[in-house]
């Protein structure tokens, strides 16, 4: 009667543990990318906002030329994906 010999799992090699770790890396710098950029976005847009409106948000006064109220989702797709 012949043993058969069981099979071990193979380690992964160095190259496979380095591009796990750079699809880590990029996915993090991706992320992070996506957050300034929307936060920068934001920062431009909010004085636009102002300027237009009048007061900033939950300022009331009579001089008031629009509303901020309500808002909707919007997609905006860059190279790294869409803002979060």
């Amino acid at each position: 009667m012949m043993r058969t010999r069981k099979q071990l799992p193979s380690a992964p090699t160095v190259v496979d543990v380095a591009k796990d770790m750079q699809a880590a890396v990029w996915a993090e710098v991706s992320t992070r990318l996506l957050r300034g950029l929307r936060a920068l976005l934001e920062g431009l847009l909010e004085p636009e906002v102002t300027s237009h409106v009048g007061p900033g948000r939950y300022e009331r006064t009579t001089t008031r030329r629009g509303h901020r109220n309500g808002h909707y989702s919007r997609n905006l797709l860059t190279t790294h994906g869409p803002l979060p």
